[in-house]
Parts: structure tokens; sequence; C-alpha cells
């Protein structure tokens, strides 16, 4: 009997970059824990693939504060440590580390794979006459 080899966390990384990359809009708004954010199918993707829902929870609950709402336009970044044990989740009003810090919030443990990866929040319409926030990937702007 033949044992299944367990993926690396470099190789799960590239599976899912490969992935990402064939996103190039939405069909779909998915509801998060806020109302009146939601993520695409490209977020969606992602939050399956890696196992971080915690990351669309996480960018979600700053949307409680109005210097988050005020922007409505944002790059958001997720940086693992060089630990690579934790990371750093934070939001920019345009490119990062070239524009203003909208928020910044460091995470002590996590599995997700990819080293570094940007998406962006954008005010706009999610629904029939209703307006909010959408997540979605760079690609799928």
């Amino acid at each position: 009997m033949e044992t299944a080899k367990k993926e690396s966390r470099s190789e799960k990384a590239a599976r899912i970059k490969y992935g990402l990359a064939q996103f190039i809009g939405t069909d779909n708004y998915y509801q998060t824990i806020i109302p009146g954010v939601v993520h695409t199918d490209g977020i969606k993707f992602l939050a399956e693939q890696a196992g971080a829902y915690w990351l669309i929870d996480l960018v979600a609950s700053w949307f409680i504060y109005p210097k988050t709402r005020a922007e409505g336009f944002q790059c958001w970044r997720i940086k693992l440590d060089p630990n690579g044990r934790g990371c750093r989740v934070d939001a920019w009003s345009d490119e990062p580390d070239k524009s203003t810090l909208i928020m910044r919030q460091d995470v002590e443990f996590t599995d997700f794979p990819i080293d570094e990866l940007e998406w962006y929040v954008c005010h706009g319409m999610i629904g029939e006459g209703r307006q909010g926030f959408v997540m979605m990937l760079k690609t799928e702007y």
C-alpha cells in the first residue's frame, strides 16, 4: 500500500499561486462576518486552498473602524515573519510601503503557505442597490 507524499509548504504555495492567477474577475460575492464587506471567487479560493478563512475574518473585522471605512481603495498585504511562524497583515492607501498605512496587525502563529501576498479592498456595488467593500485578488480588479 503506497502512501501519498505530503505536500511541502513551497509546493503548496506554488500550487495556490498558480490557481490564483486563473482569476480575472468574479461571478459571486460572498458575505463576510461584517455586513457590507464581501469577498470574491478568488479570495474564496485562497481561503479554501490555504486554510485561511481566518484571514478573511481578520480583514473584515477592521471595517468596524471609521479609519478603515474612510479609504475607498486599499491594498492589503500578508507577509510571513522571517522565522516562518507568524505574519504581519497591513493595509495601505495604495502601494505598500509607498503610501499611507491604514492598519497593521501582527499574528503570532500561522500556517499560511505563501511568503507574501497582496490583494485589494475597494468600495463599490455589492448587490442590488447596495454599496460596501469588496475583497478581491489584484487580478480580479
